[in-house]
Formats: C-alpha cells, structure tokens, sequence
C-alpha cells in the first residue's frame, strides 16, 4: 500500500487536563501518513488523482490551535479522523504520531503513535462529532460511502482495505504510547562504591493500548427486589439477552444488594456491572438495553426512581465523554452512588471517570471519607438455579454481613473414605439429604464418583445413574421448601444431568481442569460454580505437593497459599473468559487436595489471605498476615534467606478479592492424625475445630457430614467472628 505523509509538522496548540497545562500554547508535532493508492495518478501523471497532503495539513493545523482536548491519545484519533475523512474515497488507513515534547519534567517528550483505517471510522465518528463540530469542522454523511471503492490490484489477491491493514502491523490491535529519555537519579550496583551515590539513568518506556475493533462499555442493572418473592428475574437473563444484542459480555461485578435511593418507600434492590465489548456506537447500544427492559416487563411510564423490574444504564463507554439529550456519558450520578460504583471497582479499581479525572476507586473513596455517604452495599450470592426451580435465593457474602452457609454431604459412591455404600440406591439417599436439611443444612452436596487419594474413575453413565435419580427424588420431596442441591462432579455430561434434574450448583473439584465443557455449561446455564484447587487428578495429587517446583516467579516461590492463590487465579480468569459471572463463582482452596497434612493446617491458618490483594513486597501494605518476615519454612530455600525478597511481586492472572470461599474438612485424614482418630466418624470433634477456624477466616460456606453436631459450632463460631450477623 502506498502511503502520502508529513513528518513533524510543528503546531502550537493547547492540550492537558490540568488548567495550567492549558494555560499557554505548547510545541506539538505531528506526523500522518495517508495509506493509498498513487498508482491511477503516477500512471496518467495526474496530481488530482492523489491525495493533496497539503491541504491535510492544513487542516490539521487549523484543528491543532483551535481544540481544547485533554490528552495526546484523543488529540491523535481526531487527526485520524480528519485524514480519512479529508478524501473517504482514497483513504484506506492512516499512521498519525504526536509528540509533545517536555510534557514531562525529566523526559525528552512523550508521544503516541496510531493507526485507524475505515472499518474505524463509524466508532471514530461518535467519538470526535463534538470537538470536530466545535473547531468549525464538517461531519462526513458515512452512509454515503459505504460501498465506494477503488479498483486497484494488489498481491496476494487482497482488497484495497485488507493490504492497508495489513500493512499496518502491530498498529492495527494497539495504540503505541511512548516516553523517551526519562531522567531518574537512583543508587544502582552490586557494590557498596557503586551505590555511594545517585547516577543519572535514562529510561525509554513503550505502553501498549489494546485497540480493538469493539469497545467496552460498562454498563450497570438493577432490579427492584423484594427479597421474599419468588418470580423475581436474575441476573443471568440479563446475560444472555446482552450476549445476543451485543458482540460480548466479557467481564461482570458482584451482585450487591441495596436499600432504595431518592424514592425510599419500596423494596431493596440487586445491583450488578457487566463490561461488554460491541461495534455499536453508544446510542444504539441504548436502543437495544432498552428493547432489553421492555422485553423483561419494565414499566416506561411508573414514577421515576421507583420499583421497576430491570433498568441498564451505560455507565462508561471507553474513554468518551458525551453528553446530548437522552444519553450522557459518563453516567452523570454514578460519581455519588455506592451500587454503581462498586461493581465496576470489582473489574476495575482503575477505571477512569473522564469528566472527573478520577478513578472509580478513587470516587467510591471520597463518597465516604469526604462526603460521609457510607458505603452500605451488601455483597449477596445467588444461590439457587431460578429457571430450573422456579425460586431464587440470595444469600449474602460479604465480609460482616453473612451467616456461615452449612453444605450437608451425600455420597452415592460405594468407595467414598468415611460413608461409602450406606446410600446405594436413590430413596435412601433422598431420605437422608431430606433429613440433612431437617437438621440446618441449607445446602446439600451430591456425589457420584469418590475423589478420595487414589480413588479409580467410574464411567459417565454409571455416575449420573447415581446422582441424577437422587436429585429429582429430593425435589420431589420439597413440599414448598427451598432445597438448595449441589452436583458434586467434574464431568460436564453429569453435571448436565444433574442440573436437568433439578440441582443448583456445580461443585468442581477440578476446577475446570478436568472437563474443558464445565465452564461453557456453567455460564450456559447461569449456575453458581465452586471452582476448588487441585493438581492431577484423584490417584496423582498426593505426588504432587511441592509449591517451590514451579519455575514462575509469580507463582508462589514455596509458600502453599500464595502458589494456591496463583493457580486458582488462571482458573478464575478462565471461567471469566468463558461467561461465568463473578458472581456465580465461589472458591475452594481445596484441603486434602495436592496438600501434605502441614499444609492443610497453614491454609486454615491463613485462610483469610486466600481472598486478599495480590502481594506486592513485604514492605509494601497488603492483606496478607505476617507473622514475621518469613512467609513459609519453604521459602528460605529458594531465596536464599529464612526473609522473604522485597522485591517479591505476586503475578495473578485475575483478582481474587472478594469471592466467597468454601472449606471443605470434614473427617479429612489430616485430622485423624492431628487426633489419633482412625475411623473417620470419630472425627467430628477435629472438625468442628476446622470449622471453627475456617469461620475466622470468613469462609461463606463449611462442607460437612455431621450437621446435626456441627450446625451449632457454626451458629457459636458466626456469633465470635461475625457479630454483625445479629444484627437483624
């Protein structure tokens, strides 16, 4: 692809988001390169034939002096825009680089380099409207070039557009921002005389912008719910109908529940963010959320603020700001409200209110400590299956606002460690989960295939023949209660089965690991997921304990929790990726599962940290309880040093602040020999220990055999550690 360009043109301009970065002009260099074809023009020696890169840059000088933007990236798509748009007929793509030198105190200048080409230029167009419009510009009729092209041949049997993207390389998928020559005075040698004092480094720094196609958009839901009614929709639906309207839901935040705002006569609400990708520009994407809540019963025409079913507002799109008369972007009281904010920080604490010039953690923040708003959302978990069961139940999680969840186990397995066989055929083991939640459970977990150490796998068929029966006998026998069931599986064919019959929740004990169809049915079916911790399968886990083996840096360096943190993260980002809404997952650490017996005891220990913020080093703040400055006895021998390295970063592959934990202990081998304690229904007493300790730790749900014994210990260790669960 040919390309026509200018290098360096020097224009005066005022760019910042600062007041007095806009105070005076400032030096700011342009370079564009127009991709197209000169081959009609150089043939006939016809200079009209061309692009007259003149008077580009005319016009782009004129748009430099007279623009009032805030930043280099936003400055270089209006350039873009205005050479494709300067000829539409022969611009393919453009490259566009901004340098503003001395931008920074102690660097040569800071510049952006870009590439937009035609397929950009409908997302470009809502983008730059405004300012373009604003500096006496004209906006381009697009319809009227959509099928205008030019027959030119090139190589390999490509489009013009396709060789210009082409050509573009990396530029096409990212935005290229750069600072050269930073200046920084640090200490830096092995030896003493070398560190004595500063030397001057300079430093080139290149970040990465991902470009895409789509953009992303964040857009909030809630939902007046009256938590005691039973035909309420559930976030899940909202999934789907935004899959099939836009290109992808690629990111949600937790569920939270919230008293009313504005009009507080009315019931509670559920609030949640969903991050979607679409090539739609913002007003059709309101088009169709609105199509969405019509769709789910919302009524235009009740008070404003009052009940309503659903309503989905787009919060913030990419880095726009827009304002017209029936959509603003961004939304304009997101700044002030706690339900808006807060799923966002669960995707993103760094997402930047462009108005505001403001990070949403940052806003969420200052509505507490400035403004005295508290922050009173409650993080809540639904529980049960609703289109299956017909009834929903939410369940709150978050820290200081939740009762220890008992999860009841019924094993159909003739090999389970501590009851296998007792439950051989499906109305027995209905009568007993039945009696389970007679006795406190509120959850039972159903098993077909035992994972003890060693254990063989059974066929497909055979596993479901004993989970499946069981469950439709136990909703057969509900008589208007709400049975919450979980599958105990890591096939995704069981877990169908067992979901058709009636179950709630998948219990993984692979994770995903095993089946790579579990999370695409888990997020087809909107079902809360227990994603557990686990190396190899039943028969190799026990050979594989050692957290010091990984080669990664990030992935734990010996210590069991922070290399239990590190792989359940890349299972957490893989059921993100997959669909799974993060508030449908729950985490499992997973005890007797690729742990020694001291390892299952240091999990208990630090459960709490299992959740925290990534590690950054010992000196810097973070979650995670030291005891002294060692992190575990393993660590010493990979550092060198019974202290952990300063320098440690934890490296994960997404943040697992937030998601409940589940702890499952119960008549577990470590125990037994903690107790002396052979038989494994001697050991409730060792249990009720663990669940004690799991508790301190915040777990949100215990796995247990004896919920008659222990849904006691559960109540006494919730009013020790969780007092605010009394208030009610």
């Amino acid at each position: 692809m040919d390309t026509i360009g200018v290098y360096d043109l020097e224009i005066r301009g005022r760019i910042g988001k600062d007041y007095w970065e806009r105070e005076k002009v400032q030096p700011i260099l342009v370079t564009f390169r127009v991709q197209t074809s000169t081959f009609k023009s150089g043939q006939l020696d016809n200079v009209t034939d061309s692009i007259h890169y003149a008077k580009i840059a005319k016009k782009i000088v004129k748009f430099v002096e007279t623009q009032n933007l805030e930043s280099l990236d936003s400055l270089a798509e209006h350039i873009c825009y205005l050479c494709l748009t300067y000829d539409i007929q022969k611009a393919y793509g453009v490259f566009v680089t901004v340098k503003q030198p001395r931008t920074l105190l102690s660097a040569k200048l800071v510049k952006i380099d870009m590439y937009r080409c035609r397929t950009d230029l409908e997302g470009m167009q809502e983008r730059c409207k405004e300012m373009i419009e604003t500096t006496g510009f004209d906006i381009v009729d697009l319809s009227l070039f959509d099928d205008k092209k030019i027959e030119t041949y090139f190589p390999d049997k490509l489009t013009a557009l396709e060789q210009s993207i082409k050509d573009s390389g990396e530029l096409y998928h990212e935005d290229f921002v750069t600072v050269n020559d930073l200046q920084i005075n640090v200490l830096l040698g092995v030896n003493l005389w070398e560190r004595y004092s500063k030397q001057s480094i300079n430093v080139d720094i290149t970040i990465h912008m991902d470009k895409s196609k789509t953009k992303n958009q964040k857009i909030h839901r809630d939902s007046s719910e009256n938590v005691q009614q039973e035909d309420i929709f559930i976030p899940s639906r909202d999934l789907r109908r935004l899959v099939e309207r836009v290109s992808r839901v690629c990111d949600t935040g937790f569920l939270y529940e919230t008293k009313a705002m504005y009009v507080v006569d009315q019931p509670g609400f559920l609030n949640t963010a969903f991050k979607v990708e679409t090539k739609k520009t913002p007003h059709e994407l309101l088009v169709e959320l609105k199509k969405i809540e019509s769709d789910m019963g919302r009524d235009f025409n009740a008070q404003r603020f009052g009940p309503r079913v659903i309503d989905l507002d787009i919060l913030f799109y990419d880095s726009l700001v827009l304002e017209s008369e029936d959509l603003v972007i961004p939304h304009p009281r997101c700044h002030e409200r706690h339900f808006q904010l807060q799923p966002v920080i669960d995707m993103n604490p760094y997402v930047l209110h462009n108005k505001l010039t403001t990070t949403v953690d940052t806003l969420s923040k200052k509505l507490v400590t400035i403004d005295g708003v508290p922050n009173d959302v409650v993080q809540v978990m639904p529980l049960s299956n609703s289109e299956i069961s017909g009834k929903l139940v939410i369940v709150p999680v978050g820290e200081n606002k939740k009762e220890t969840i008992a999860m009841g186990i019924v094993n159909t397995t003739p090999d389970s460690f501590s009851d296998g066989g007792m439950l051989d055929d499906s109305e027995t083991a209905a009568d007993y989960a039945v009696k389970l939640f007679d006795q406190g459970a509120q959850i039972i977990d159903i098993g077909g295939q035992s994972t003890k150490p060693g254990a063989e796998s059974v066929s497909i068929s055979e596993e479901i023949s004993r989970v499946a029966p069981v469950i439709a006998n136990i909703r057969n026998r509900q008589n208007g209660n709400k049975y919450l069931i979980s599958v105990d599986t890591f096939v995704a064919k069981v877990a169908r089965e067992a979901l058709d019959a009636g179950a709630d929740i998948i219990n993984d004990v692979s994770g995903g690991d095993a089946d790579p169809e579990m999370f695409k049915l888990a997020a087809e079916k909107g079902c809360p997921i227990v994603i557990m911790h686990m190396r190899g399968t039943p028969k190799t886990m026990n050979s594989l304990t050692d957290y010091g083996s990984a080669g990664d840096m990030g992935s734990g360096k010996g210590d069991v929790v922070l290399g239990i943190r590190f792989e359940l993260a890349k299972k957490v980002r893989a059921a993100l990726n997959a669909g799974i809404p993060r508030f449908n997952i729950i985490l499992d650490p997973g005890i007797g599962f690729a742990k020694t017996h001291e390892q299952n005891f240091e999990i208990l220990r630090r459960l709490s940290e299992l959740t925290g913020e990534p590690l950054y080093s010992v000196n810097s703040k973070s979650t995670i309880n030291f005891r002294s400055p060692k992190l575990s006895p393993n660590l010493g021998s990979l550092t060198g040093s019974t202290e952990m390295s300063s320098q440690y970063h934890e490296k994960l592959a997404a943040s697992l602040v937030g998601y409940p934990v589940l702890i499952g202990c119960s008549r577990k081998r470590f125990i037994g020999l903690a107790t002396g304690k052979e038989n494994p229904k001697d050991r409730v007493y060792g249990t009720a220990a663990t669940v004690t300790s799991a508790i301190q730790g915040n777990a949100a749900i215990v796995r247990i055999h004896d919920v008659e014994s222990l849904v006691d210990v559960i109540k006494v260790s919730d009013s020790i550690y969780k007092p605010n669960v009394q208030e009610k």
